[in-house]
C-alpha cells in the first residue's frame, strides 16, 4: 500500500517593525527611508525570509502621514506584512536674494506699484516657493521718501524666508501750466501803478501730487514799463518740480494829464508894443499820473492890434505815454498896453 505525504509549510508567525516613523526633507527635498529605519526582527519556522519595503523614498509630494508596507517572504511563498506610518516634514526655509534697495517714480496719476519679482534676485526651495508678498506694493503722493517694506516668501508648509527693502518714492513729474498768451493792464490814475499775481497769467495748473505754489518774474508795474513786457509764471509743486510759461503784459496808460487854469489873464504890452506868454502863465496846476510831457498854448505873442480884446487862449497838456492832450477851455485874455 502507498500513502502519499503532502507536507505543508506554516506561515512565519512574527514580523516586528516600528509601528511609525517621523522623517524630515533635506535640501533637496527627499526623505530616504531604509529597512533598517523601520524592520525590527522577522521569524520563520524553517529558513530565513526576504524582507522588502514598497518604497524608499519620500518626497516633497509626501508631506503629511504616509503608509510604509513591510513584507516578509519565505521561500514557499508564504508572507507576512506590516505597516509603519511615516510622517514626512518638511522644514527648510526657502532660499532668497534680493535687492537692497529700489526706486519708484510717481506715474502721471501720483501711483506707482511695485511686484515681488522687481525686488527678488533670486529665490529657491528644496520643495517649492508658493507665495511671494510685499507688505506694501501700492505707493501714492503720501510715500514719497524712503519707507522700509518687508518681503516675505513661502513654501507650502509656510517656511518663510524675508528681507527688508528700502523702497525710495520720487515724483519727478513736473507740474502742467498753460497761462494767456497775452494781457493789458492799465496804470492807475493816481500813482501811475499797477500790479497782477499768478491767477491774472494762469490759465490751469495741475500736478500730479499737489501745486505748492505760484511766481511771476514780475508783478509790479510803473509808468517805465508801458508797452509790451514778457512776464514767466512759474509753478511748483509739494516736490520741488516746476514748470514755466510766459505772457505778454502790456502797460497802457489811460489817464489824462490833470490840469487847471486860471480863469483869466491880464496882459500889459511892454513899451515895444508886444505882450509874450507862455503856458505857466495861464495854468495854476498841472499832473498826471506818470509824467507830463508836453504843457503848451494856441498863442504866446499879442501885440498892439490886440488891445482891449478878450482873446481865449487854448492850454494843453500831453503826457509821456502821448494819450490824448487834456484841454482847457479857451481863456480870455485882456490885453491892456502901456502907457506912454
Amino acid at each position: 500500500m502507498f500513502f502519499t505525504l503532502n507536507l505543508f509549510r506554516t506561515p512565519f508567525s512574527l514580523l516586528l517593525s516600528l509601528s511609525s516613523l517621523d522623517l524630515v526633507l533635506n535640501s533637496t527635498g527627499h526623505a530616504p527611508v531604509a529597512l533598517d529605519d523601520v524592520f525590527i526582527n522577522a521569524t520563520d519556522n524553517c529558513e530565513s525570509v526576504d524582507v522588502s519595503l514598497n518604497t524608499t523614498l519620500f518626497t516633497c509630494a509626501s508631506v503629511g502621514t504616509n503608509t510604509l508596507l513591510i513584507t516578509a517572504l519565505d521561500v514557499a511563498g508564504n508572507q507576512d506584512t506590516d505597516v509603519v506610518t511615516v510622517t514626512v516634514a518638511d522644514n527648510s526655509p526657502p532660499a532668497l536674494d534680493a535687492l537692497s534697495a529700489i526706486t519708484l517714480q510717481l506715474d502721471t496719476n501720483g501711483e506707482v506699484d511695485v511686484l515681488p519679482t522687481d525686488v527678488i534676485n533670486t529665490d529657491s526651495d528644496n520643495c517649492a516657493v508658493t507665495s511671494r508678498t510685499l507688505a506694501q506694493s501700492h505707493f501714492t503722493c503720501a510715500h514719497v521718501g524712503s519707507q522700509d517694506v518687508l518681503l516675505t516668501i513661502a513654501d507650502a508648509q509656510d517656511n518663510q524666508a524675508q528681507a527688508n527693502i528700502s523702497v525710495l518714492v520720487q515724483d519727478s513729474v513736473n507740474p502742467l501750466l498753460t497761462t494767456a498768451p497775452y494781457l493789458q493792464l492799465t496804470l492807475d490814475a493816481t500813482h501811475g501803478n499797477a500790479s497782477i499775481d499768478a491767477d491774472d497769467t494762469t490759465l490751469s495748473t495741475s500736478d500730479n501730487c499737489q501745486v505748492n505754489n505760484q511766481t511771476l518774474s514780475q508783478a509790479s508795474f510803473q509808468c517805465a514799463h508801458l508797452g509790451n513786457n514778457t512776464i514767466t509764471t512759474t509753478t511748483y509743486d509739494v516736490n520741488g518740480n516746476s514748470n514755466a510759461s510766459t505772457t505778454v503784459v502790456e502797460v497802457v496808460d489811460a489817464h489824462v494829464p490833470n490840469l487847471v487854469v486860471r480863469p483869466t489873464l491880464t496882459l500889459e504890452l511892454d513899451a515895444a508894443g508886444l505882450g509874450v506868454i507862455d503856458a505857466d502863465n495861464l495854468t495854476t496846476s498841472v499832473t498826471d499820473n506818470c509824467a507830463v510831457a508836453a504843457h503848451t498854448i494856441n498863442q504866446t505873442a499879442f501885440a498892439c492890434a490886440d488891445v482891449g480884446a478878450t482873446i481865449p487862449v487854448l492850454v494843453s497838456a500831453q503826457d509821456t505815454s502821448e494819450v490824448q492832450p487834456s484841454r482847457a477851455r479857451g481863456i480870455p485874455i485882456i490885453l491892456l498896453r502901456l502907457k506912454d
